[in-house]
């Protein structure tokens, strides 16, 4: 019997503490991701606590459930004032990591390098205005907030083959992409490509008129393509970050709901990366990025958290002496890697199933990087230019291929239609001396990707070709 008295103690004071520390804890998580400001969350934890502690005092009857719940309780309070008091002595304490925490949450547009930004060129959406005038553009604002539909974002951009600096004002469409408003329901007399990706498909670098895919749109409905009378309708789901197991979730969640005849998804040499975890935070770390992490707390004020957790994050980079998006193309291969790419790939197919079996023609187009496309022109060039990176990577056996056999093979064998753009964008950078990269694809490179993809459409859904010989003829595989 007195074990079981016992037992009963040990289970109530479980509960009483865990209940308030449990709550408290959902009510955080509920307030981080709907309110801006930490401070006055900490401050509702607080008061939300002194309630439960003043009713309970009132209503409890067992002592010793009573007594833990008081616990827990004060335990919250206790935290969330420790949290306060950090955060508000932090900028007296060391006023030095405080500007240096605070630059982690500065908007381009609070930034003083990018109000000195002189830009040659506006696009204000679709359209370019010229522009002498050296003060700051009227969209310059606080208020942005990324993919929020009907808000805007400003992105400050540099043209390597017309040499000009620009300014491209983004505006999230009512789904929070930065495309047009297209109706769910299909029109009659519409043939809909949905094309799901990450910020390639995004693609705020450049005007909304010059993105490949509305440059595939209007090119593809002013040719003289017809598909039984019939125009094309291509709708972007863009998404910065996402890899493919995101994109497998788009296409469930969003894609599908536009009844779509085509369903293209871009797979970007670093999507191995963004689908697991580890190796997409060591490529942030390696790129010498802030992390989400640090940037999300410090959004909400936290700027002494954020400080502390950037401090282990450089502690972490430090030991990190080759990024894995590069580690990709070892000539000897890295197991995490391999099983990172087979993930990948394995979400491509599960992709490719759902839509075969809704009846919808599936194809996956592999977009390319930089240094691909340079190994395509120039493979010793590229090479030497990641030798050139110095320590491990100077000694390293690379094979820059490698990625694009991987996924060329695995296509092949699992039967998913694939196409390739590292010949088309290798092809007309050589022909051109156009460089289809800057920041993502250049100018030129969108014109390049939407000149194979209407090509492909035309082939494909006019000509009455197979999606194969359609791919060989438009993709020069």
């Amino acid at each position: 019997m007195p074990r079981v008295i016992q037992f009963v103690r040990v289970f109530w004071t479980l509960i009483g503490f865990t209940f308030p520390v449990v709550v408290s804890s959902i009510g955080f998580l509920v307030l981080y991701n709907n309110l801006d400001s930490g401070l006055l969350i900490l401050l509702l934890l607080m008061g939300f606590n002194i309630c439960l502690l003043i009713i309970a005092g009132k209503l409890a009857t067992n002592a010793t459930l009573l007594n833990s719940f008081k616990l827990g309780v004060i335990c919250v309070i206790a935290i969330s004032s420790t949290f306060v008091l950090l955060e508000e002595a932090f900028p007296l304490i060391l006023p030095t990591d405080y500007a240096q925490a605070s630059r982690f949450v500065k908007l381009p547009q609070q930034d003083q390098n990018y109000r000195d930004f002189k830009p040659d060129m506006i696009f204000d959406q679709s359209e370019k205005i010229s522009t002498e005038s050296t003060e700051a553009p009227s969209f310059f604002s606080d208020d942005i907030t990324w993919h929020k539909p009907g808000r805007a974002y400003v992105y400050f951009g540099y043209d390597p083959n017309q040499n000009f600096r620009y300014l491209n004002r983004v505006k999230w469409n009512e789904t929070g992409y930065f495309d047009h408003d297209y109706s769910v329901i299909k029109p009659a007399d519409v043939y809909r490509v949905i094309v799901i990706g990450d910020s390639y498909v995004e693609s705020i670098q450049v005007p909304l008129k010059s993105t490949f895919h509305k440059l595939t749109e209007d090119a593809a409905n002013m040719s003289g393509f017809t598909l039984n009378n019939k125009r094309y309708e291509i709708i972007a789901l863009g998404n910065s970050g996402f890899g493919q197991r995101e994109n497998l979730d788009v296409l469930r969640t969003q894609g599908l709901k536009y009844d779509p005849d085509l369903v293209i998804v871009t797979l970007s040499g670093n999507d191995f990366c963004d689908d697991d975890p580890v190796l997409k935070r060591e490529s942030i770390l390696s790129g010498g990025s802030v992390t989400p992490l640090v940037r999300g707390v410090a959004n909400h004020g936290y700027f002494a958290l954020a400080f502390i957790i950037k401090r282990i994050d450089d502690v972490q980079r430090n030991r990190i002496k080759i990024s894995p998006e590069l580690l990709q193309w070892s000539g000897e291969d890295v197991p995490i890697i391999e099983n990172a790419w087979r993930r990948s790939l394995d979400h491509l197919r599960a992709q490719r199933d759902i839509c075969q079996d809704r009846g919808v023609t599936f194809l996956v187009l592999y977009i390319g990087c930089e240094i691909e496309v340079m190994n395509q022109i120039d493979p010793r060039e590229a090479i030497a230019s990641l030798k050139a990176m110095g320590g491990p990577h100077k000694t390293m056996d690379w094979d820059i291929s490698k990625s694009i056999r991987r996924v060329r093979d695995y296509c092949q064998e699992f039967n998913i239609n694939f196409a390739c753009m590292l010949g088309p964008l290798s092809s007309s950078q050589k022909d051109t001396g156009n460089k289809v990269f800057a920041d993502h694809y250049s100018f030129f490179g969108h014109e390049v990707v939407a000149k194979a993809l209407t090509c492909f459409l035309g082939e494909f859904t006019v000509l009455g070709e197979t999606l194969k010989d359609a791919i060989d003829t438009c993709f020069q595989q």
